[in-house]
């Protein structure tokens, strides 16, 4: 089967997250069965094509020396032309913030998936008062077939699209995580993009400041993005340029064992989110996280495997961060449940959730569901 797939997020970008890394973990265990090819927007240093295990990405729209939303525009445009062009059986296309949908279903009469990890548009309008939960909501009536990481995407697709086909498959961890070593953990761990508005980074920053006097333990945040030195001088301001500590971009297996085996506690307070991809790698390396009560963590993170904070109390986030941190007791029980729940979600299982997925929409058509 040729699959084409449509995402503006593109592994090899420095800005890229857990989108783009379910879809390479899942693409290369079917890559040896299918033709799989990724359109994707082009970055700063990026070259026009790659080949990474048997998956082909192609980068749509200009090149440049900065980020911007001139690059997601330029891609848009592209769409079309690449769509039409390309062969493919199936085509399967990631909706994009902030308003979802691009209606790839005009420019093929293959069967379209549409691929759902977040639905936050309402998010987005609040903060720039424009209408994008209106666009959402439009476009999740416009797709007849949806590929979901979670339950709780089911069930608001189903509230505006009662007769759509949803499948729900979640994303995974590389079973090597489960084989690293759980040791107590030396600092508070924050993995992921610097977003400070969707991840809660000044949160993060307040609530920590008001817990360091209970505990020993430094923060660790790894990851980059837009906001990156606006969080520094955040971290500044706060007199905890000692107690905090700024690593960067890490992709590898390697450099996610180092930081996650040696954390003690993950925090994740976003307002919003997709499935948590940060937070099932964690428990895989036996480290609770700490998050507030948002639907898409609330399927992964409970009183078992961390604690939940009513939204968004940052008091009562200080307090649970101080708590867990100095109960080693409880962060080892904890600890055995976490990486129990993530041993039965690995990216195997996904792929082949996945592929029987796209073969039954392929063999039904594009109207049929």
């Amino acid at each position: 089967m040729k699959i084409l797939h449509l995402d503006t997020d593109d592994i090899d970008n420095p800005l890229s997250g857990g989108g783009s890394l379910r879809n390479y973990e899942v693409y290369r265990r079917l890559s040896s069965r299918h033709d799989i090819t990724v359109l994707t927007a082009s970055y700063p240093g990026s070259r026009p094509e790659v080949v990474r295990d048997k998956v082909r990405y192609i980068r749509l729209g200009r090149g440049g020396e900065r980020f911007g939303l001139s690059y997601h525009l330029s891609y848009l445009s592209c769409l079309p032309w690449a769509i039409k062009k390309i062969p493919h059986d199936l085509l399967v296309e990631d909706f994009m913030p902030p308003c979802g949908g691009v209606g790839s279903f005009l420019w093929t009469k293959k069967p379209v998936i549409a691929s759902i990890q977040w639905l936050f548009a309402k998010a987005w309008s609040e903060k720039y008062r424009l209408p994008f939960h209106v666009l959402e909501r439009l476009a999740l009536r416009k797709y007849n077939k949806f590929l979901v990481t979670s339950p709780y995407f089911k069930e608001e697709i189903r509230k505006v699209n009662s007769s759509a086909r949803v499948e729900v498959v979640p994303l995974g961890i590389d079973e090597k995580f489960l084989s690293a070593p759980v040791e107590e953990g030396e600092y508070v761990l924050f993995m992921g993009r610097l977003d400070i508005e969707q991840k809660g980074l000044d949160i993060l920053i307040r609530s920590y400041d008001e817990s360091r006097n209970n505990h020993p333990y430094k923060l660790v945040i790894v990851g980059d993005g837009f906001d990156r030195n606006r969080l520094k001088k955040m971290v500044v301001a706060r007199g905890l340029g000692s107690r905090v500590e700024f690593v960067g971009k890490i992709t590898s297996f390697e450099d996610k064992c180092r930081w996650y085996s040696k954390a003690r506690i993950v925090c994740m307070p976003s307002r919003f989110e997709t499935f948590g991809l940060v937070a099932l790698e964690a428990f895989a390396f036996g480290k609770p996280v700490l998050s507030f009560d948002i639907p898409a963590l609330n399927e992964l993170v409970t009183s078992q495997r961390g604690e939940v904070v009513s939204a968004f109390d940052e008091k009562n986030y200080a307090e649970k961060m101080s708590s867990m941190l100095i109960d080693s007791e409880s962060l080892i029980e904890k600890g055995r449940a976490c990486r129990a729940f993530a041993s039965h979600s690995t990216w195997d299982e996904a792929a082949v959730r996945q592929e029987s997925f796209f073969e039954e929409c392929r063999k039904r058509g594009q109207n049929d569901i």
